[in-house]
């Protein structure tokens, strides 16, 4: 992967901010990927996070670097091409340590991990289901949500649907 053309940004809530140099240059030291079959794919992002003015005593937040701070646990983040845009990951913050590396100044390592991790996470064992009828050509969904509505020796609700969408 060729650094200089590697962007990463982050969501703020409201839009994607790019991880920039004060002079608009791509801000990333160093980026590994790992990607395994059936596993989350993990990033590590090692970000330059040199101060403007290290040596101003007047505003501490001047001294620290622009993005001491700013990466927050499960921020959503991505990495992408900035010629072709193509996006080589997407996923969300898991670790962020602030350090300092000789001969580079102050730097964030980044660990970040896509969404195969929250779907691992996340299982449907002991959700209830529903049964598809496909001799019906009506949509119809289960609108009975009680508790009594549920089948409790199959786990299935009481009402069937006629198709997964409305069409």
């Amino acid at each position: 992967m060729a650094l200089k053309r590697s962007l990463a940004s982050y969501w703020n809530g409201s839009a994607w901010v790019e991880i920039e140099t004060a002079d608009g240059g791509s801000a990333i030291v160093s980026a590994s990927m790992i990607d395994i079959i059936n596993t989350p794919t993990a990033l590590f992002l090692r970000i330059i996070n040199a101060s403007p003015s290290p040596l101003d005593a007047s505003v501490a937040a001047v001294r620290k670097g622009p993005f001491t701070g700013i990466f927050t646990d499960f921020m959503p983040i991505r990495l992408r091409d900035s010629e072709s845009n193509l996006v080589w990951f997407y996923g969300v913050v898991y670790n962020t340590k602030e350090l300092y590396e000789h001969g580079l100044g102050m730097v964030i390592d980044l660990e970040c991990r896509d969404y195969l991790l929250e779907l691992r996470d996340n299982t449907t064992d002991g959700g209830v289901g529903y049964e598809i009828d496909t001799t019906d050509n009506l949509y119809d969904n289960v609108s009975n949500l009680a508790q009594s509505n549920i089948d409790t020796d199959t786990s299935l609700w009481g009402t069937s649907v006629a198709s997964r969408g409305e069409s």
